[in-house]
């Protein structure tokens, strides 16, 4: 069973509240008005909880942007693949777990894909390279906005 994607933390509410990580990032998501529900930080100075990292699976020329919470989850993972790297993914933890509780798993993972199913600290041939909040928040939000725009552009068609 998955832990709870917000134990020990909450949902950030004003600057007051954050660590320095996160004032960039809160920053950032209010400045281009995105959505910020799926994003839970604990809210210290002191955070080192969070942590993003990429890394490489050359089989499928696949780079793979993830955020993982202190006890190794990944709570959002961006996928880009190809030359062009062509955003094809990127699932939040929290939303599978609502989607999989709703019965709408499959349309959440048709349209944003699903996380990876084990700690990192359980991967074989791991070679994470760190990224900045700011990287992965641009990673992050475009891959969101094609996965959005590709599933409006499926459902259009179905019509």
């Amino acid at each position: 069973m998955l832990p709870s994607p917000t134990a020990g933390h909450r949902v950030l509410r004003a600057d007051s509240e954050l660590g320095p990580r996160n004032r960039v990032v809160a920053e950032m998501i209010h400045r281009h008005g995105w959505n910020a529900t799926t994003i839970t930080r604990k809210a210290t100075d002191n955070d080192v909880m969070t942590r993003w990292f990429r890394s490489h699976w050359a089989e499928d020329d696949t780079w793979f942007y993830r955020e993982v919470d202190d006890k190794g989850w990944v709570t959002r993972q961006a996928e880009l693949q190809g030359p062009l790297q062509r955003p094809v993914a990127a699932a939040s933890l929290a939303e599978w777990q609502a989607a999989r509780q709703a019965g709408t798993l499959a349309d959440y993972e048709a349209t944003f894909g699903a996380t990876a199913e084990a700690p990192v600290q359980e991967w074989e041939a791991h070679e994470p390279q760190e990224v900045t909040a700011a990287e992965f928040e641009t990673v992050w939000h475009t891959a969101r906005a094609t996965c959005q725009a590709r599933a409006r552009a499926r459902s259009t068609h179905k019509m």
